[in-house]
């Protein structure tokens, strides 16, 4: 493989011309493809990521889900906050904007050591007026199960770094007017990525093996027929 890194390399190693494989390269005779490392999952690993999964018997049916409206399904928020400011500022947000049908709030940190001050215990003085608030933690070696890692972050740094940063507090506001000016239909994509790879999940029993295809979301935005939701085959479910 380290010498096919290159068109050069490639040249070099088999004795056939640059402008030959180039010219196969745009025939489809070989393809170019970049890979990138991902974490090494233990079997535990890989159960951790799964555990979702609902086993039935044969003769089962499995559970239907409905609700009268759409206004009242469960929403989810995904946050990067520690410490004081998810009490101070997150929590009441929360109270603030969730539909008040359901009460029951669970919040995701990665389990950095910083993070580890929010534990069930401080949050249950929150608790309050029906209120339920738990923390979680990340499955361990995911990030692509992290909406933050897998789209939302580098959405943001991508649109940061397009302006030269000299001092920190350019770095501040640029990273806040990234933030500002971070579209709808970003974040609307970076949703449906990370249902997808949920999805590749439970297909590939937890491990982190799997091909992320092309969803082709602007286009289908462009045609009026982005899907809101990407779906899963009740087979991944048994």
């Amino acid at each position: 493989m380290d010498q096919r890194s290159t068109i050069r390399e490639m040249s070099v190693a088999t004795g056939i011309a640059i402008g030959t494989l180039s010219r196969h390269l745009k025939k489809g005779t070989f393809r170019r493809r970049s890979t990138r490392i991902k974490p090494l999952l233990s079997e535990a690993n890989k159960l951790e990521r799964d555990r979702r999964t609902v086993y039935l018997l044969p003769d089962e049916t499995p559970q239907r889900r409905s609700w009268k409206s759409k206004r009242f399904i469960p929403k989810v928020m995904f946050l990067a906050a520690v410490a004081l400011y998810v009490i101070n500022k997150v929590v009441p947000a929360i109270k603030a904007s969730f539909p008040s049908t359901n009460k029951c709030v669970i919040l995701q940190q990665d389990n950095a050591t910083p993070h580890r001050s929010i534990t069930d215990a401080v949050l249950e003085s929150e608790s309050t007026d029906g209120w339920t608030f738990v923390m979680r933690i990340q499955t361990p070696n995911s990030p692509d199960l992290n909406v933050l890692d897998l789209g939302l972050f580098p959405f943001i740094q991508s649109l940061q770094l397009k302006k030269v940063s000299r001092t920190v507090d350019e770095v501040i506001r640029y990273t806040l007017a990234a933030f500002d000016e971070l579209s709808y239909e970003k974040l609307e994509s970076v949703f449906l990525t990370f249902q997808e790879v949920m999805r590749l999940v439970l297909q590939h029993a937890g491990d982190n093996n799997y091909a992320l295809r092309h969803l082709k979301k602007a286009a289908l935005r462009r045609a009026g027929l982005l899907m809101s939701n990407v779906s899963c085959p009740v087979s991944l479910l048994l």
